[in-house]
């Protein structure tokens, strides 16, 4: 990993405030067990414009959220979430099973295009087969784990997540959350 001027880093954090308040909401939706993703509109909504989730029909997000309602209460492993995503939508979604993987648990990292950009990381290609791109994915996503394993608890990463908690020190969000805010924006700009 190249070192990022810390400068640059406070100027990122600074920019990652309305992210934050937006994150800090779906988390307090997502956390009152009372309500039912799948049905829940207001969570889907604040979820699909976080998250980026882009347009897909209906079908995509009866399915997606029907299965993350299924999750809660686990956190699957990877694969076996991406396998099972397959089968029922017939996608490779790795960027979108990890978000919900991240809200199951907010210590895992998400597989994100602003994420791969930062770590020059290129997506699987649709050319190949669905086993070939899970396969992929699932490498990719271990490596960006592995990354955060061993940055999170080292000098750099120590002192990006104390920069982060000086501009914010009420966010209440994980280390992993608090250096993906600032990887993302890294990334956006690469």
């Amino acid at each position: 990993m190249l070192s990022v001027d810390d400068k640059v880093i406070i100027e990122v954090i600074a920019d990652v405030n309305s992210g934050l308040k937006k994150y800090k909401k779906i988390m307090e939706l997502f956390n009152n067990h009372k309500i039912d993703v799948s049905k829940d509109k207001d969570f889907q909504r604040y979820f699909n414009d976080f998250f980026q989730m882009g347009r897909h029909n209906e079908e995509f997000y009866n399915e997606y959220y029907s299965y993350f309602e299924f999750l809660k209460g686990s956190v699957p492993d990877f694969k076996d979430a991406m396998d099972a995503f397959y089968k029922k939508i017939g996608k490779v979604e790795a960027s979108f099973i990890s978000k919900m993987l991240h809200m199951l648990d907010n210590n895992l990292p998400i597989y994100d295009n602003n994420i791969l950009k930062y770590f020059w990381i290129v997506k699987p290609t649709h050319s190949d087969d669905y086993k070939k791109r899970i396969q992929k994915a699932i490498v990719i996503y271990r490596r960006i784990s592995q990354w955060y394993a061993d940055f999170i608890p080292g000098e750099e990463g120590q002192k990006w997540l104390r920069l982060f908690d000086e501009q914010y020190p009420d966010s209440n969000i994980s280390s992993v959350k608090k250096i993906d805010f600032i990887l993302g924006k890294l990334g956006a700009v690469k």
